[in-house]
């Protein structure tokens, strides 16, 4: 009896350490990718918002991503992938991709995101687009389609900003 309650009692610590670690990696996330998406539209503001160069590498190198997000040349989030930047919409906006994102995190980094971050236009998750916002607008976003698509263990998610 003994040996089942401590491994109930061990089952759950497991449990909250997870999820604590989970939240806090998001919340650096969401902290790490705000900074980013500042510092690229400032960065590139001055050469006419022109993101034809935006990649990780140039991010990295250039001082222009956060350090957190530095990894050998290039970007990698709090959960340990790389993220993948581009230009997109023909170099008048950038998209950053992530990959690996545990479900829970990625509900709440697609949310935090979509309300504190109107320059992003678009956001798929798991290739599906969640929301375009309109005239720089994400109130488009919804609770109910991030629940519905980061169902996954490892979801995939693209933010496009202009």
């Amino acid at each position: 009896m003994a040996v089942v309650v401590g491994t109930l009692a061990l089952v759950g610590v497991v449990g909250f350490f997870q999820t604590a670690s989970t939240d806090a990696k998001s919340n650096a996330e969401i902290a790490n990718l705000t900074a980013l998406i500042a510092n690229i539209r400032a960065a590139y503001y001055q050469a006419g918002a022109d993101y034809s160069s935006v990649s990780g590498a140039n991010l990295a190198n250039g001082g222009i991503a956060p350090q957190p997000l530095i990894n050998n040349g290039g970007l990698r989030s709090m959960f340990g992938q790389t993220i993948l930047a581009a230009p997109a919409s023909g170099n008048t906006a950038f998209s950053l991709t992530y990959s690996g994102i545990p479900a829970a995190a990625c509900i709440k980094l697609v949310t935090m995101v979509w309300n504190s971050m109107p320059s992003i236009t678009t956001t798929s998750i798991n290739g599906v687009a969640m929301q375009q916002g309109s005239n720089g607008s994400a109130s488009s976003a919804t609770m109910g389609g991030a629940l519905a698509n980061c169902t996954q263990s490892n979801n995939a998610i693209q933010f496009i900003s202009n």
